[in-house]
């Protein structure tokens, strides 16, 4: 993802400064999961225009129970930049920052068609009737490794499809 991102955005890519950077990122995890107790951790690698990464590895909080609401202000499911995970994420940032202050988890933003896009730090999953759906792209969605990763899994067999906020009243699972 990241690497059709820098092409299409026009920053500096070079694969063996990302392998190297993920063995870095890799040796430091391991590091961090010695002296820390947490269960899973975030890995950021960020890019820059000319072609240097950064890496950020933070534990991840515990979650037991997802507890979201829908954002007011819709996403314009057309923006050129909604393909991409870049650092031009106020509206994102801004969302998590104030879903946290209420106690929830985080916000989901339907589009400008009042359709289900994704949240502001998680792709969404429904399950409906017994089947699992995400949103297609077109609906403003990030082609997040975890969605990649959702409809990859035979086990899953997670479909695309536009969703509403009906669906998510409506969901046996989020």
């Amino acid at each position: 993802r990241i690497a059709h991102s820098a092409q299409t955005l026009g920053f500096v890519w070079n694969e063996d400064t990302f392998f190297a950077s993920l063995n870095q990122a890799r040796l430091q995890a391991t590091e961090l999961s010695q002296t820390n107790t947490a269960d899973a951790f975030r890995l950021r690698l960020a890019l820059t225009p000319s072609g240097e990464f950064s890496i950020q590895i933070q534990a991840l909080e515990p979650v037991r129970i997802a507890v979201f609401a829908v954002h007011p202000q819709p996403i314009n499911s057309a923006h050129p930049l909604r393909a991409h995970k870049t650092s031009m994420r106020r509206l994102y940032n801004d969302a998590l920052i104030h879903a946290k202050a209420q106690g929830l988890f985080d916000y989901v933003f339907v589009n400008e068609k009042g359709e289900v896009a994704e949240g502001a730090r998680s792709c969404i999953l429904l399950n409906l009737d017994g089947t699992w759906y995400t949103p297609p792209l077109h609906c403003g969605v990030l082609p997040s490794v975890a969605r990649t990763l959702a409809l990859s899994d035979d086990n899953l067999r997670v479909q695309e499809r536009v969703l509403t906020t009906e669906d998510l009243l409506r969901a046996e699972r989020i």
